[in-house]
């Protein structure tokens, strides 16, 4: 795995970040793939994470929402609707995450 680009920031700023690299690799689904892995990474809903928002990552958090974005800009859950994103993420978060 890369390294991970997510340690130290807040989670507004994680989920920017990741935008920003979904769209560098050319997913038209961009902010919205950002909003779903970090919610999911962090389960929370957009409220939550709205709330949180300068909420510095933990350490756990931030390997998780990793492992979710190097799947997503590996090609995973592309053409898929939001909820088959969701419920795929879901089953993401049930195994193990190697560090």
């Amino acid at each position: 795995m890369s390294v991970n680009q997510f340690t130290g920031q807040t989670i507004d700023a994680a989920r920017r970040a990741l935008a920003t690299r979904l769209a560098a690799a050319a997913n038209d689904s961009a902010e919205l793939d950002a909003r779903l892995l970090v919610g999911a990474a962090l389960g929370l809903d957009l409220t939550g994470m709205i709330t949180a928002a300068h909420r510095a990552l933990k350490a756990d958090e931030s390997t998780r929402l990793e492992a979710l974005a190097q799947r997503r800009l590996a090609g995973e859950l592309a053409e898929r609707n939001p909820n088959e994103t969701v419920s795929i993420v879901r089953q993401w978060l049930s195994e193990p995450v190697e560090n």
